[in-house]
């Protein structure tokens, strides 16, 4: 082919050559262009691309739960009012007495205490998608759709490096063809051509080249997802229902967590400035060969003879240009938008433009007068002012009305609340006196001047520890410092009256003796026992150790709320306790599923479908490492998914939680002093064929499994795959619904309330009938300890926050004699614990209410 093309480059040229040797004008063009002013360059630029991954990952994590709300979307009921004849009207309410009351033009006749209308109100009430959060997604991927595209645009067909070859030609020159006639030509030619480098690359660069175009297959597997979020019901319901900037945090948006990761989208969409790539351009000028500047003359000459004869010479009088009259144009940018049509294309970063020819203008508009102008510039004023005063309105109307929202609220919740405040250690230290404060200085120094000791302030106390042993705690209650100390106060003997401490062992075991500082003589005392703690324990003090002043100044409540080292009571929503109604059958149901240890039970799939993406990244390493070996298959059951190589059992993969549990075909027993290195699990007790265990948690642990599937190959002498090709196992997120219907979770409340209700009517008679027999006898059966609680149960049943515990109502049955099963942590910390540490926690403190209850009844 190339051999074609020099032919067919030769004989063009050598045509030229005979023709200016035939045409003299030809031959003075080319002559003139080849003495004329030409500057002629070449360059030779490599690029280099970059995506910042930022933008595209903020995106993938806030898609799931925008595909989630698209799914599920907010209904509320509207209210159609409208005035029909008494036949048609079927219902008559309040609002239809009280609209007849202000319309008298309705009745008909009036006869003693009867009313006749001919009219009346009616009131429609109907679903509607209409709400202000549906409105915030429609918006929301409108914005997105603009931001994604302006990028993709941009960066799609491109590569990570390009070569970009770009030629530029440009001369100028006086051609006379007469003798009075002068003509000053300019001429221009660029080339730019590019491609991208598929040859002579490095390792890093083929790599880099890899990595951008994975980045661009997700920016179009991200914008393919979008896009099929338009032709949802949810947004073609919608249609072109916009909200306006800023969003207003509605309580569904601030409470929803589907809500509240699009708002965290739309915020940070806003704040981004920057376009989220970023090139690198190696430029490098070459001169082309003197055999294409001579072609490259003889062109131009022939390019500039062409257009000289055909468009002005002697040639051109049948030429395709008219004469005619072309309105001159101005563009107009229009600086006010009607608000209207904002409202119906709001697009993100998008300029409005209007061209508007002049001619046009002046035919369908006439000039105005003074009197015209100075009109329209009142109603104008009128106008704009009348806007003002509405909206100001309007906002303090809104106002108003939150804050009484507000009000009521707070009056509502302070009758659940005991006391106001909830202050932690550091706030009770920062408000008590100076002399506290000298005191604790001086304990505070005391412990630190021995070697190794460092100290830790949490919310209830300070701790010293020196390396793994706790020392000492800190406590400050009212006017006294408390002092934990870890010595056994059974070794003083005589001495215990003397420095007067507390024995505490049954409650602090690590801590036992406790000592209340609240003067120089308890002072002085606590210094000691300081100084013998530290002579048991063998510690030695500093040598350069110097005090320090540990003086924190006094601040006022309202600074300690606001840093958050006071809880306002006052200023928290409480959950309303469940009114107390008859027992029906589907309330005994509930009260069943407590015995249920848990509520859905799901399949390894399932698990793996509903982590997160890092635990799927390492699933994906991880199986891509067991396949790439020969004859390796895998097998997905509903436990595990197992690893053979023909008959041969290698491995097994099982998801919990946030870990990746990997059996593996190895002997621990042969790691000797490197199994302390892996930190893996002996399990030959339970799993004879995969003895050995690796919780993945994070990169380190996967590169030491993936260490330890090496390891196993070597060892069953399997051989690599040559030709074997990463595969993607990712499995987008599904939400429990979805998966109930595929099969994959098996909910067992629904397979409780299929066995009837008449058979827990049946067992709970019996058990009504036991009560009566026995009053006295009103404890719970320790059957019950076990009891699991799942999501849904808890948010029906929650209580109110009390602090840092948590306090869930009673709710099941013979346990409304008690008041409340007091949980030791705060609802966001006890909502994050898995299925099984709930369900310890739960079963630990019913115990201490059954005490509790068993005191009572004494």
């Amino acid at each position: 082919m190339d051999k074609d093309n020099k032919t067919f480059r030769n004989k063009v040229f050598s045509h030229l050559f005979q023709l200016s040797q035939e045409s003299p004008a030809y031959e003075d063009a080319k002559m003139l262009v080849g003495s004329a002013d030409t500057v002629v360059s070449l360059k030779n630029n490599t690029v280099r691309r970059t995506i910042d991954t930022e933008w595209i990952e903020k995106i993938e994590y806030a898609i799931p739960y925008l595909d989630a709300f698209i799914r599920n979307p907010g209904i509320q009921i509207e209210e159609i009012e409208e005035v029909l004849p008494v036949e048609a009207t079927k219902k008559v309410g309040e609002k239809s007495i009280r609209y007849l009351a202000q319309h008298t033009n309705h009745i008909l006749k009036i006869e003693g205490d009867e009313v006749t209308p001919s009219k009346l109100l009616n009131i429609f009430r109907d679903e509607s998608l209409l709400t202000y959060e549906n409105k915030f997604i429609n918006t929301l991927l409108i914005r997105l759709i603009a931001f994604i595209e302006k990028r993709f645009s941009v960066l799609n067909g491109t590569s990570g490096i390009e070569n970009n070859y770009v030629f530029d030609y440009q001369t100028s020159f006086e051609h006379s063809f007469a003798e009075q006639e002068k003509n000053f030509a300019k001429m221009t030619l660029k080339i730019e051509l590019t491609s991208p480098v598929k040859e002579n690359l490095t390792q890093e660069d083929e790599q880099k080249n890899a990595e951008y175009a994975e980045i661009l297959q997700r920016l179009e597997k991200i914008r393919s997802w979008v896009m099929s979020f338009m032709s949802s019901p949810l947004i073609r319901a919608l249609g072109k229902n916009y909200i306006r900037p800023p969003v207003i945090r509605t309580n569904p948006i601030l409470k929803n967590k589907n809500l509240y990761a699009c708002l965290t989208l739309w915020e940070y969409i806003e704040s981004v400035d920057k376009t989220g790539f970023s090139a690198i351009t190696d430029e490098f000028k070459e001169m082309p060969s003197d055999d294409y500047v001579s072609e490259l003359y003889s062109s131009v000459a022939l390019q500039y003879l062409q257009f000289y004869f055909g468009v002005v010479g002697e040639d051109a009088d049948n030429r395709l240009l008219s004469e005619r009259r072309v309105n001159e144009t101005f563009p107009d940018f229009e600086s006010e938008l009607d608000l209207k049509e904002v409202d119906d294309y709001v697009v993100y970063d998008t300029d409005y433009k209007k061209l508007v020819s002049s001619s046009l203008r002046a035919e369908k508009r006439r000039k105005l007068s003074q009197d015209e102008r100075k009109m329209r510039v009142a109603i104008e004023v009128a106008l704009r002012a009348d806007r003002v005063i509405f909206d100001a309105y309007m906002a303090e109307e809104e106002a108003k009305r939150k804050a009484e929202e507000e009000r009521l609220a707070k009056q509502e919740q302070r009758k659940n609340i005991q006391y106001r405040y909830l202050r932690s250690y550091l706030a009770r230290l920062i408000q008590s006196e100076d002399l506290l404060k000298q005191s604790y200085g001086a304990i505070k120094n005391k412990l630190l001047s021995y070697q190794k000791v460092k100290s830790r302030i949490s919310k209830k106390y300070e701790a010293f520890n020196c390396g793994r042993k706790k020392l000492a705690k800190i406590n400050v209650k009212g006017k006294k410092i408390y002092l934990y100390l870890a010595l056994d106060p059974n070794e003083f003997g005589d001495k215990a009256k003397f420095y007067n401490f507390i024995d505490v062992s049954n409650k602090k075991q690590d801590t036992p003796m406790l000592i209340k500082v609240n003067g120089p003589i308890k002072l002085r005392r606590a210094l000691e026992l300081i100084e013998i703690l530290a002579k048991k324990q063998g510690i030695e003090l500093q040598k350069d150790y110097a005090e320090q002043d540990f003086y924190m100044p006094y601040e006022d409540t309202d600074s300690l709320v606001r840093r958050g080292l006071i809880i306002d009571l006052w200023n928290q929503t409480s959950m309303e306790e469940p009114a107390e109604e008859e027992i029906e059958a589907e309330e005994i149901i509930e009260k069943e599923k407590l015995k249920i240890k848990a509520r859905y039970l799901r399949s390894y799939l399932a698990r793996l479908i509903q982590s997160s993406d890092e635990v799927k990244g390492r699933y994906a390493t991880i199986k891509n490492k067991l396949l790439i070996y020969k004859k390796v298959k895998a097998r997905i059951s509903k436990k595990y998914e197992a690893f053979n190589c023909g008959r041969k059992k290698l491995a097994k993969i099982n998801v919990k939680g946030k870990k990746i549990y990997l059996y593996l075909a190895l002997d621990p027993n042969e790691f000797g002093d490197k199994a302390k290195f892996y930190n893996f699990i002996d399990v030959s007790n339970k799993k004879q064929d995969t003895p050995m265990l690796i919780k993945v948690n994070g990169p380190i642990k996967l590169r030491r499994a993936l260490e330890l599937i090496e390891i196993l190959a070597k060892k069953q002498g399997i051989e690599l795959q040559k030709d074997y090709a990463e595969q993607d196992f990712y499995m987008p997120y599904e939400d429990t619904q979805a998966l109930i219907e595929k099969g994959l979770v098996v909910d067992t409340y629904a397979k409780k309330e299929d066995e009837g209700k008449e058979e827990f009517l049946a067992v709970l008679d019996t058990v009504a009938v036991a009560q009566d027999e026995e009053k006295d006898d009103v404890v719970l059966d320790e059957e019950k300890d076990d009891v699991v609680l799942d999501e849904d149960a808890l948010g029906e049943n929650e209580g109110f926050i009390q602090g840092v515990r948590c306090v869930f109502k009673p709710y099941f049955e013979r346990y409304e004699e008690c008041d409340s099963v007091i949980i030791p942590v705060d609802k966001e910390t006890f909502n994050k614990f898995s299925e099984r540490k709930k369900a310890r926690i739960f079963s630990s403190a019913f115990k201490k209410n059954k005490k509790r209850l068993k005191k009572k009844l004494k």
